[in-house]
């Protein structure tokens, strides 16, 4: 099953969901956890705030679990039981993350990002880009920083934001685990 849980921050009473092999440590967040019973993966993806998740210590036998991993959002971690193993990724749909309201009240929506370009360098939007999502954009080639784009990205999603982009520059980019890799060989 799903389910979306959205918690304030409280260090006095933490907040934990368990499933049959992960536990989940809110700290302080809204996010998903997903039970998948046809293969038996488990897997927690945060939209906003960030979760410690481990292996639940009762649902193995030889009680020592797999180290935790923490999560923030964008970000989904899958449990596989069979290699007792957490493998971190980028949710399908990355969103804007919210700003912070305060220590214990829930962040407020995001406004939709305003990313009208007109001849703008692309190392100054993609990082940009990295702060709106909270992802790490990392360029394998330093001069295609320099590649200059137009357009307006405003009311896309960050993959058709990222294809545009890349279209425009005659450059590619690849999701590798919790980060997006952008490659090419810069502007003539």
């Amino acid at each position: 099953g799903r389910a979306f849980f959205e918690v304030t921050k409280n260090p006095q009473k933490p907040f934990l969901v368990f499933t049959t092999r992960i536990v989940t440590r809110v700290l302080g967040t809204s996010f998903y956890v997903d039970t998948h019973a046809r293969d038996g993966h488990e897997e927690v993806s945060v939209r906003t705030g960030r979760v410690q998740v481990s292996e639940n210590k009762k649902s193995q036998e030889d009680n020592k679990p797999a180290s935790s991993i923490i999560v923030t959002p964008n970000q989904k971690v899958v449990y596989e039981p069979e290699n007792r193993l957490f493998e971190t990724r980028l949710v399908e749909e990355p969103q804007p993350i919210p700003a912070e309201n305060g220590p214990n009240t829930l962040p407020a929506p995001p406004p939709t990002p305003h990313l009208v370009y007109d001849q703008e360098k692309l190392g100054n939007i993609f990082r940009q880009l990295a702060e709106i999502y909270g992802i790490e954009i990392v360029v394998e080639n330093p001069s295609i920083n320099e590649c200059s784009f137009t357009g307006d990205l405003s009311e896309e999603d960050l993959y058709t934001k990222l294809k545009s982009i890349c279209l425009a520059t005659r450059s590619s980019y690849q999701v590798s685990g919790t980060k997006i890799l952008i490659s090419g060989k810069g502007c003539d």
